[in-house]
């Protein structure tokens, strides 16, 4: 009860390379998303961001902040790119980038993550509802602070959450 699998899937009347830039730019998402408190680069990897490691502190709409590291483990410039995460939350983060019609681009979001904080552990059974509501309203945030940032519409934002074991 304390793995989830939640996906997240948007489009942005933007251009792919854009959404690629701002998403790589992992520096500048304080400025953007409301819910990144912090992103610090600790070590830079290859020019395709594999090997970087990012701290990364998050608020949340619950009273609680998660911290994380991320090690960039894959990347495919403007389509994909993924983490591996260790901190508060274990697991690994997928970013995918579909060109849409009209020169838009679908953004999906993949987090299979699992709890390492004892008190989100013991309570996972009765708050699972409400951790998958506290991670799409972050999601959602995003998305709309990503749209402001590069000045362009959304529309289609879906949610869904899979088994966990």
């Amino acid at each position: 009860m304390h793995r989830f699998v939640l996906t997240t899937r948007w489009r942005l009347d933007t251009p792919p390379e854009r959404a690629w830039q701002l998403i790589t730019d992992v520096q500048s998402w304080p400025r953007w998303w409301r819910y990144v408190r912090r992103a610090r680069i600790l070590s830079r990897g290859a020019a395709d961001h594999v090997g970087d490691v990012t701290e990364l502190d998050w608020s949340s709409a619950l009273p609680y902040r998660i911290r994380l590291r991320v090690t960039t483990t894959l990347s495919e410039s403007e389509r994909l790119l993924e983490g591996r995460a260790d901190g508060d939350l274990r697991g690994r983060g997928t970013w995918i980038l579909e060109p849409a019609p009209r020169a838009g681009v679908d953004v999906c979001y993949r987090w299979e993550v699992a709890l390492e904080r004892r008190w989100m552990r013991a309570l996972a059974f009765v708050l699972r509802p409400l951790f998958e509501w506290n991670h799409f309203t972050v999601m959602r945030a995003g998305a709309n602070g990503m749209a402001r940032e590069l000045g362009c519409r959304i529309s289609g934002v879906t949610e869904w959450s899979g088994a966990s074991r």
